[in-house]
């Protein structure tokens, strides 16, 4: 893996992937962070993307792509949406102080 060290741009590695993380540590090679997007960052376990920080800012959790936890900036500085897919539908909720009920079996 070549490693470019730039006075102006910093360091510089390959983008890697989930099953190749470019940036790892000594415990294990497929665990680390890559880019699968040139605004993207990801991070695997076990050579399987768990979470990633798409361009649009926000952190999407368990898979790649969509995520299915999704906490992204809503239209204003001090509030966040959290999506969770349910089982029929996604239930979407903007802020933290939010009250909701959810039906499970129906």
């Amino acid at each position: 893996m070549a490693v470019v060290i730039n006075g102006s741009t910093g360091i510089a590695t390959p983008d890697g992937t989930a099953g190749v993380p470019s940036h790892t540590g000594t415990s294990g090679s497929t665990n680390g962070m890559f880019f699968p997007t040139s605004i993207t960052v990801a991070f695997a376990a076990n050579g399987t993307e768990w979470m990633r920080i798409p361009s649009t800012g926000g952190v999407q959790v368990n898979s790649s792509g969509g995520g299915s936890v999704l906490l992204s900036p809503a239209s204003t500085a001090s509030a966040y949406t959290m999506t969770i897919p349910a089982k029929t539908g996604t239930i979407a909720t903007t802020g933290f102080a939010v009250a909701m009920s959810i039906v499970f079996g129906g």
